[in-house]
């Protein structure tokens, strides 16, 4: 009961499995990573703890603690899995927000995850839920993924036999032209930037799209671009890129560069005479 996890103790109690990794700890491993921009590495730290807290309930078995009569070790275990869950839910809200969001609300939780903030010690501060809300699944089995798959690819087949043009699946990471024009290349100018607070490699820009308006994005740049270096500089975006969180800052496009042998990188210049706000074609 909701009552019961509000009391439920620091520590879990005897019967209760007591070597699982928390939240706490992964948040500071998962934001040295972010810091980096080693985006991999830091949902590995995330996945980690999910399997960890998958773990710690398949063991502790809480159902039977229950029926045992151990209701303050069960507490313990539903507390420590939820709390886990907050923190997985909050971190991976940059890379799935839809998703995360709909598992935010399943916990109970009211508002965006995305305007969800560590406190200063690096923890999350969260008042506790009265009830979780209905659970539903968050991805597709994989057999329904397999038969999606399955019947998506006899159709591609039959529209390439019908037209007399082989079928669209290529290999190698190849896309058609119809996939690419589905990316939206804009030419911007930088207006504005700042260094993000505590991340090394983050500009925070205010990119000039024309009569598309302003746009916000954090790039990984700051270790090649000083801010006063960007500011005034011509840029080519992806302009229809789902808004997302990279350390705390909602960042609504992305910025092109190539990378060179040394990992130093050079944004992609439009050219003098290319319009703010037109396409890239």
């Amino acid at each position: 009961e909701a009552g019961s996890l509000a009391k439920a103790p620091k520590a879990p109690p005897g019967g209760a499995a007591s070597s699982t990794r928390g939240p706490q700890g992964t948040f500071a491993a998962y934001a040295k990573e972010m810091e980096k921009l080693s985006f991999t590495q830091a949902t590995e730290e995330i996945l980690d703890l999910a399997r960890d807290t998958n773990d710690l309930i398949q063991k502790s078995e809480p159902w039977k603690l229950l029926k045992q009569g151990k209701t303050a070790e069960a507490a313990w275990v539903f507390d420590h899995a939820l709390k886990c869950l907050d923190a997985i839910c909050v971190a991976l809200s940059p890379f799935l927000p839809t998703r995360m969001q709909s598992l935010w609300e399943q916990l109970g939780r009211k508002g965006s995850v995305l305007d969800v903030r560590l406190d200063s010690s690096g923890a999350l501060s969260l008042p506790p839920v009265d009830q979780v809300g209905e659970p539903s699944p968050l991805f597709a089995k994989r057999e329904d993924v397999e038969k999606t798959r399955d019947s998506f690819l006899t159709e591609v087949k039959a529209a390439g036999e019908g037209n007399g043009k082989p079928a669209s699946t290529k290999s190698g990471g190849a896309i058609t032209y119809d996939g690419f024009m589905t990316t939206e290349l804009r030419v911007g100018r930088i207006v504005e930037a700042v260094p993000v607070p505590k991340a090394k490699k983050l500009l925070q820009l205010q990119v000039d799209l024309g009569e598309l308006g302003r746009r916000q994005i954090v790039a990984g740049i700051a270790l090649h671009y000083k801010p006063e270096e960007v500011v005034g500089r011509k840029v080519v975006i992806v302009a229809n890129l789902e808004p997302a969180k990279l350390m705390g800052v909602e960042s609504q496009g992305m910025l092109l560069a190539a990378e060179a042998e040394d990992g130093k990188l050079s944004l992609v210049d439009p050219g003098p005479e290319a319009k703010v706000g037109v396409r890239v074609k």
